[in-house]
């Protein structure tokens, strides 16, 4: 024991300087390594907006000194694409040596491109869109509780901007899940759920308000179906049976006389099946209704 650590002073400063020098060789030698570049694309024109980036970081194989292949590391290197000429949706990406941007104090022997494929760029028609929020649900019970309560948002729609294709696809902006534990006062500021990137919403958080007055369910059967009675053509079955939701009030004082279901003229053809549509008061949501069509037939 008095072996190890007699000297041991001297014997730590003699493996830091073998370290040092070691250390040194290795960043004198000459190297060859992989590095992966970041990509900057620029100049995009306007009106357009980047729906699909092939790769954030370009490969390439770099021979220098060790020194200089981590200065290259750690210096503000990147890959600069000039985007200005490109055009509505593919674009392929044809990358050089030359679109290399690597600080003057930093000298590489040699640099090689290193891509196995060819990389698109595609860029789409920048838009704006306004969509209504909704609410997500942190489970089924909460669902269930909020389903026969009336909730409104403020704002109700939300600005939203991003590539055209998706803003197409893009039904509503989405709250984080809300329960009904969270609602005991009846109002709440809400965060809104983050869109798929590029999308961006120019709101990032609603006011929720809780309308106390609570919806009811309703099935009404045997309401007529009107149709034309001058075509020489009847209709089989000629009565509906439908389930309403609204206002419990509002529902309750509903009547057959209330609801309207019509078979109209044009859907009127012989051996063939037609559509029923309805009018209801306003505030009733026909939720269901048996049958879905119903066939019709010529008087013989």
């Amino acid at each position: 024991m008095e072996f190890l650590t007699k000297n041991l002073g001297i014997k730590i400063g003699v493996v830091l300087i073998a370290l040092f020098f070691w250390t040194q060789q290795r960043l004198l030698s000459p190297w060859t390594e992989e590095i992966s570049i970041p990509l900057h694309i620029e100049n995009i024109p306007e009106g357009l907006i980047i729906l699909e980036q092939p790769a954030t970081e370009i490969p390439f194989i770099v021979e220098g000194s060790g020194m200089n292949l981590l200065k290259l590391k750690l210096a503000e290197t990147y890959v600069r694409i000039d985007a200005s000429e490109f055009k509505y949706w593919n674009n392929l990406l044809k990358i050089s040596r030359n679109d290399l941007v690597i600080p003057e104090n930093i000298h590489i022997d040699k640099i090689q491109l290193n891509l196995k494929r060819n990389l698109m760029l595609k860029l789409d028609r920048m838009g704006t869109v306004f969509r209504p929020v909704a609410a997500a649900y942190a489970s089924k019970r909460d669902k269930n509780y909020f389903a026969n309560r009336k909730l409104t948002f403020e704002p109700t729609r939300v600005r939203v901007e991003g590539p055209q294709s998706l803003l197409d696809t893009l039904a509503s902006v989405k709250t984080i899940p809300i329960s009904a534990d969270q609602m005991q006062k009846g109002e709440k500021t809400l965060s809104l759920q983050p869109l798929a990137t590029p999308l961006m919403a120019k709101a990032n958080k609603v006011r929720l308000k809780l309308n106390e007055t609570v919806t009811k369910q309703r099935t009404i059967s045997m309401i007529p179906i009107n149709y034309p009675r001058d075509m020489n053509m009847y209709i089989i079955p000629q009565k509906v049976t439908i389930l309403v939701t609204g206002e419990e009030e509002q529902v309750q004082n509903l009547t057959k006389q209330s609801i309207r279901a019509t078979v109209k003229p044009e859907n009127m053809k012989t051996g063939k099946s037609a559509k029923i549509e309805f009018e209801t008061p306003a505030g009733i949501k026909i939720t269901e209704y048996s049958p879905e069509k119903v066939r019709v037939e010529a008087y013989e």
